[in-house]
């Protein structure tokens, strides 16, 4: 639900956007990849498997970059990496600070307030409830990440520069989240 209303308070259509999902789980079988692709736009992400991925994270960059290069187009990311307790932010993981470093490209932070009430966690029916949405200013690789000439990040710099990323992402949120949750 928080990707329709994402789409919505930018009034950009549902196809602007695209979400990585977990290759093992929405790529399965036939059926799931052709139905949710007609309504989703899934880019697969492997989830290591005793510590392997079959498709590996380069793979995901290049279709992350692909899609975002089509007339302009968007990845949105969820940083806790899976849905928390509802009305409560998890703890942010470096994904998507190390995907905004690897792409190039800004982190637009966005905050949204009362869908866990509209939709509550394991119930089918939404009720109405009034929902915010809050974009924030952008965070941008540069500010954290040393590249080189070629645009580049060495891997020694990467995982520091999302971990310093990923920090002023959440410490954003937490600090515009306060005035809602406390």
């Amino acid at each position: 639900m928080d990707v329709a209303l994402l789409a919505a308070s930018v009034n950009k259509s549902f196809n602007y956007f695209g979400m990585l999902a977990a290759k093992d789980y929405w790529f399965d079988n036939r059926i799931k990849r052709i139905l949710v692709n007609i309504v989703m736009n899934l880019i697969p992400i492997d989830r290591k498997v005793d510590g392997v991925r079959q498709f590996s994270i380069d793979e995901t960059l290049a279709l992350c970059d692909a899609f975002m290069n089509y007339n302009n187009r968007n990845i949105i990311m969820f940083p806790e990496g899976t849905r928390g307790i509802p009305g409560e932010m998890g703890a942010f993981k470096i994904g998507a600070a190390k995907f905004a470093i690897q792409l190039n490209v800004p982190i637009l932070p966005a905050l949204v307030v009362g869908s866990h009430k509209a939709w509550p966690k394991d119930k089918i029916f939404m009720r109405p409830t009034p929902i915010q949405i809050h974009i924030l200013d952008p965070i941008y690789p540069e500010q954290f990440a040393q590249q080189n000439v070629l645009g580049e990040t060495h891997e020694d710099n990467l995982d520091q520069a999302a971990r310093n990323m990923t920090t002023e992402l959440e410490n954003t949120i937490r600090e515009k989240g306060k005035a809602f949750y406390g």
